[in-house]
């Protein structure tokens, strides 16, 4: 019955703002629809066989929040996630589309460098990054593999942006759900993907200060649409 309130990510570095991966939002949505969420869930957690069993399980999709926020996450699959919410669809044919309108076809795939680190977590998690980059190599991204020493390299270098490429890892659960835009959206110096948007960062700014709850829930309803 419990959804963690932490979450798996891809970021890519946004240390160049010229980078393709910077400039063009297609080649971000595209790795976004490769993903196939209920097949992570279910190579994670074993979910076809706990429901075979008879057990009530669900399967959400994190968001910007995660799932076990409940009333402060937006369902990707809900209906009230706007229209972002469509790059949350499993669709490796929609994928191949952006990455072509992107100037990417399988002569000219996009390549990128993909790192994880492999000696931290679980084998869940080593097989969910594995995964994932099977996925992404499914829909005709060309990747080069860095597994990286999480001690020496992974947290201390790529967790908080300095890289280059595709990143995949962990976001912990904090204890306020603010904690997740200022750490993503600001000039945290754990803002993984030195993402700078003028919008995140106002709305970020206006929950810090909001005290009554519902408008404060509105403001990052707002934050997942956007």
């Amino acid at each position: 019955s419990y959804i963690n309130q932490g979450s798996n990510w891809l970021w890519f570095d946004g240390n160049d703002p010229n980078a393709p991966y910077v400039k063009d939002e297609r080649i971000r949505q595209a790795m976004s629809m490769a993903m196939d969420r209920d097949a992570l869930t279910d190579l994670a957690y074993d979910t076809k066989k706990l429901k075979a069993s008879g057990l009530a399980v669900k399967e959400e999709w994190n968001n910007l929040i995660g799932a076990g926020w409940g009333r402060w996450w937006l369902d990707p699959k809900g209906g009230k996630a706007g229209d972002g919410a469509k790059f949350f669809k499993y669709d490796p044919a929609e994928a191949k589309k952006l990455l072509s309108a992107a100037g990417y076809t399988d002569n000219k795939p996009f390549e990128v460098t993909y790192q994880y680190t492999a000696n931290r977590y679980s084998k869940n998690f080593n097989d969910s990054a594995e995964a994932a980059l099977a996925m992404i190599n499914a829909v005709g991204v060309k990747t080069v593999t860095d597994v990286q020493d999480y001690s020496s390299k992974y947290i201390t270098q790529t967790f908080v942006g300095n890289f280059k490429g595709l990143a995949f890892g962990l976001e912990t659960g904090f204890g306020d759900v603010g904690s997740y835009p200022i750490r993503l959206f600001t000039d945290n110096p754990i803002n993984h993907g030195k993402v700078n948007d003028p919008v995140l960062k106002k709305l970020t700014a206006d929950q810090q200060v909001e005290l009554n709850d519902e408008k404060r829930v509105a403001i990052f309803h707002e934050m997942q649409r956007y």
